[in-house]
């Protein structure tokens, strides 16, 4: 199994990717900040947002861990939001299971009248039947007594 990708691995052309490193390394770090950037951004441009909770404040280090503080608290709020979806969703579908609850009940109501009224139309279709056969000997006595 460890034999096809030795194979794959040998004819890799490792000079070129060790030269390429530090360009996928700066294109690393670009996304990086360009998603960071977003993050902020999307986080202060939602108007239905609820008002963040007072944060502590950070003093400003040298070393970028204020900007670290601030995206996990972004990173903090956003998920405050999300449940708070999160549970609103959730009444949403009990409710919704409550109907289908309520529906099936009734469906099943429905059902029981609609077989109670099948059995009426067959004992009506029997009494009818047998009403029939009752006029027909009665017809022929009559014409075979006359």
């Amino acid at each position: 199994m460890a034999s096809p990708w030795l194979s794959v691995l040998k004819h890799v052309p490792w000079n070129e990717v060790i030269g390429h490193a530090p360009k996928v390394a700066e294109g690393a770090r670009k996304l990086w900040g360009s998603v960071a950037g977003r993050a902020g951004e999307a986080g202060a441009a939602e108007p239905d947002a609820p008002p963040a909770a007072a944060a502590p404040t950070a003093s400003p280090a040298p070393d970028g861990s204020a900007a670290m503080l601030a995206a996990f608290q972004a990173i903090d709020e956003r998920l405050e939001q999300l449940g708070a979806a999160r549970e609103d969703h959730a009444s949403r579908l009990t409710a919704l299971q409550r109907q289908l609850d309520a529906l099936h009940e009734r469906e099943a109501r429905l059902t029981e009248r609609l077989e109670a009224q099948q059995r009426r139309l067959r004992l009506l279709g029997a009494a009818a039947g047998v009403t029939a056969l009752v006029a027909l000997v009665a017809l022929a006595a009559r014409f075979i007594g006359a």
